[in-house]
């Protein structure tokens, strides 16, 4: 039976900078002299101890806020190009706004000029960072200067490799291509000269992200670097090593990425408590773990060229990841109460292996200064096996299991921005996905799915001055499936959304 369903999605957004806190601190920085306000200095909220608690640059009228606030004292640490940092005491029970804080000029001349703290410069429409010397020297990631950085909103996982706004999760670049994980991870500080931060872009290449980061790197003609770096516990097996190198030629970058991770554990012991609730009676379950065991371990290989200029931006990756855990293990000790209470014993054993392959095409073509056009091409192969044999008393299950998944997505977008304050960004989505597994075990079967997906969006944004975004966004899906299996219950299903 099939059936057609088009789901047409509006949204409109209205989106301002104000926000609500239940304790703010709010005011004003000027010079001492001329008083004169100083712009986009450095705010940074500390406790007593001069822990670090939350930090903000002044507006161009040399206003600041920092919000969500608890009840407390703190300190309040002032500093800026050019001016004597300055450090007041401050105690937060309610919404305060403090009066004007006043900054004397440094007039010691040098013959050079060191900047040991970084430079935030408001843009209209993003912030610019440049980087100190002392937060380049303490990182040794994209990642951990990023985090040096101290954005005000930007939120930096480091251990997790996630960058998140207040907005959504923020998209990273490196000179304006998209970059995943480990280019930023094996990005070299010392090459980064700065850093752009925009939140909801309305125009340009970034325009559709939640957020971006763009990090700005020094331009080789020629040369490259190889980067190592290695992770292991100490308690339990768990060890993370990973190689990199990056060569650059004129306009292209080769990249290549290689590591190995492992992990493996025994003799961890649990417990916990079930409670089995079936129509006409209740019974309790005690498991207790005494005898898990563990072990796992991946390799992954990605190779990506890029060439970019004034016009275009261009990459391609191919990268294979393999995982394998050839051990997964439990023996639990089980004590049923209520109706029928008896004790027994389960072992539970598990392992998999999976083999994935992926290929990644973008491109951006700036046609003239109102058009730009983007595309992605992205498509995978895995191939996956599990086996599961489960045994509780004189109870067994068998499970025995092989996928294949084909995955394939791409995207055509258009950018055309009507006036430096309104733009219209189109695109076209398009998700496919097949899905082939084999059961063998207690009962064999096999199963088929295909699913497509076709997405149609379009993002209209004005805006406001400075502080007010108008965002419309219409949108249409249209989803196509079929599933059929065969074995014990064969069956066959098609639809269409």
């Amino acid at each position: 039976m099939n059936q057609y369903r088009l789901i047409f999605i509006l949204f409109i957004g209205l989106i301002t900078t104000t926000a609500f806190a239940q304790n703010k601190i709010s005011g004003k920085l000027s010079d001492h002299e001329t008083r004169e306000v100083l712009p986009y200095a450095t705010v940074r909220l500390l406790q007593q101890d001069s822990t670090f608690v939350a930090g903000t640059v002044t507006d161009s009228l040399g206003h600041y806020r920092i919000s969500d606030i608890k009840n407390g004292d703190y300190l309040l640490y002032f500093s800026t190009i050019g001016y004597k940092p300055k450090v007041i005491q401050v105690s937060v029970r309610q919404d305060t706004n403090l009066p004007t804080v006043e900054m004397e000029s440094d007039n010691v001349m040098l013959e050079g000029v060191t900047v040991t703290g970084s430079s935030f410069i408001q843009k209209k429409d993003h912030l610019l960072i440049l980087p100190s010397k002392e937060q380049v020297k303490h990182s040794f990631t994209g990642y951990d200067l990023l985090y040096n950085l101290m954005i005000p909103g930007l939120t930096v996982n480091r251990k997790d490799k996630t960058v998140t706004s207040m907005t959504g999760k923020a998209t990273l670049y490196i000179n304006g291509i998209e970059a995943d994980a480990k280019e930023i991870q094996s990005l070299q500080p010392k090459d980064i000269e700065r850093v752009e931060y925009y939140v909801l872009p309305t125009n340009g290449q970034f325009t559709g992200d939640a957020a971006s980061v763009n990090y700005i790197t020094k331009t080789y003609k020629t040369g490259g670097y190889i980067t190592i770096d290695g992770l292991q516990n100490i308690g339990y097996l768990k060890g993370d090593y990973n190689i990199g190198a990056k060569v650059s030629h004129n306009n292209t970058n080769y990249s290549f990425w290689a590591g190995h991770t492992m992990q493996r554990y025994q003799g961890v012991e649990t417990e916990k408590e079930e409670l089995l609730s079936f129509p006409d009676h209740v019974i309790n379950r005690n498991t207790t773990n005494n005898g898990a065991a563990y072990k796992n371990n991946q390799q992954y290989t990605q190779f990506k060229v890029s060439n970019d200029n004034e016009k275009r931006n261009l990459s391609a990756s191919f990268a294979v990841v393999r995982d394998e855990t050839p051990r997964n293990n439990h023996h639990e000790l089980l004590n049923y109460t209520g109706d029928n209470a008896y004790n027994t014993e389960s072992e539970d054993k598990n392992r998999s292996k999976s083999l994935r392959s992926t290929l990644n095409l973008t491109g951006n073509f700036v046609i003239n200064k109102h058009h730009q056009l983007k595309f992605r091409l992205n498509g995978g192969y895995t191939q996956n096996h599990y086996k599961r044999n489960y045994t509780e008393g004189e109870l067994r299950s068998v499970s025995d299991v092989d996928e294949d998944l084909y995955s394939f997505d791409g995207q055509v977008a258009h950018l055309f921005q009507i006036s430096p304050s309104n733009s219209l960004y189109s695109r076209v989505t398009h998700f496919h996905n097949v899905t082939s597994s084999l059961y063998n075990g207690d009962y064999p079967s096999w199963q088929h799915l295909w699913k497509g997906e076709t997405l149609f969006q379009f993002d209209y944004m004005h805006q406001f001055g400075e502080k007010l975004i108008m965002m419309i966004s219409p949108g249409a899906l249209y989803s196509a499936y079929k599933a059929k299996f065969e074995g014990w219950y064969g069956c066959e299903l098609k639809g269409h959304f």
